[in-house]
């Protein structure tokens, strides 16, 4: 990070290279993410490595932001296979890529949002919000308004998770107003996915760590609403955000109700994440398991996606 903070961007380095090459594998990293949204990293994750195995060093000399593209999509796949430390190897290898590119931004995304998304992942909001205000920091001059927005979600994400709610409401209300300044057309494509599904998303999760759960649900509803159908692992993750919510908040039959629901989504994709979520959702449920409904939907689970019972946590 330090290296990508001390690069000049005066100086970079430009690479042009075959416009054919560079249009082929932005069509095909365009193609994989959208099945990799359908479904999950099980499927896709082997086409993506096979890219980095044996196009990755023509890539970064012809087109670095087209590399640096698969290094992070491979990454987020990571992250969805359960393998972290994998992850994190892509996403330092996608930051050294556009270091050397000169691309501030496209590096500042990386740290605010891939690698502080790592982070929270891993349990470490602290380190989360280090590397989202370093971001935040470095591209001060350079980032458009859904860059920020983005960044600073992330941010308000970790203050969520250490309790901090006045710091975290201060974040959430800046993305808003940075959303709200915001042109599509102006943003960087690699950005232009960030709107008010994803917002709605990030609110949930931090409503949610700050057990606000008639807000968390709200939101949670919310972004299940706004997302295209076709992202079914965040569909399955953000209903079963929605049950565990509604499960802590005593609403028992509800939140079976919308569990079944994010089970169908989550059944769906080969995504260690959505499975995961599933198995914190069964965990919130678990005390109330004399029920007939919770242990309509244990079963449920069991038939549909065995492996999530594995992913419960106490």
């Amino acid at each position: 990070m330090l290296d990508w903070l001390l690069a000049s961007t005066h100086d970079a380095r430009q690479h042009r290279g075959d416009d054919e090459v560079a249009t082929a594998a932005a069509e095909k990293l365009g193609q994989l993410r959208g099945v990799d949204h359908v479904h999950g990293a099980g499927q896709t994750y082997p086409a993506v490595a096979a890219v980095l195995d044996t196009d990755l060093d023509a890539l970064v000399a012809r087109a670095p932001a087209i590399a640096a593209g698969f290094l992070e999509l491979a990454g987020y796949e990571a992250v969805d296979l359960g393998v972290d430390g994998r992850a994190q190897r892509h996403y330092l290898r996608a930051l050294d890529v556009v270091t050397g590119a000169g691309d501030r931004l496209y590096g500042g995304y990386l740290i605010a949002v891939s690698l502080a998304h790592l982070a929270l992942h891993c349990g470490d909001p602290e380190q989360a919000a280090r590397l989202a205000a370093a971001a935040l920091r470095g591209t001060e001059h350079q980032a458009t308004p859904a860059v920020r927005a983005a960044f600073r979600a992330v941010l308000a994400r970790a203050h969520a998770r250490r309790g901090d709610e006045a710091a975290c409401a201060t974040a959430l209300l800046q993305v808003e107003a940075d959303l709200a300044r915001g042109k599509p057309e102006e943003e960087p494509p690699w950005i232009r996915y960030f709107g008010e599904a994803d917002l709605a998303d990030e609110k949930a999760h931090c409503f949610f760590d700050l057990g606000l759960h008639e807000l968390a649900q709200r939101e949670a509803n919310l972004a299940i609403t706004l997302l295209d159908p076709g992202r079914a692992r965040r569909l399955a993750i953000d209903t079963a955000l929605q049950a565990s919510s509604l499960a802590r908040a005593g609403q028992i039959d509800h939140a079976c109700a919308v569990g079944r629901e994010a089970v169908d989504h989550a059944a769906g994709v080969a995504s260690f994440r959505s499975a995961h979520r599933i198995g914190l959702m069964m965990a919130e449920l678990q005390p109330y398991s004399d029920l007939a409904a919770v242990r309509d939907l244990a079963e449920y689970v069991h038939t549909q996606m065995p492996a999530a019972v594995t992913q419960q946590s106490p």
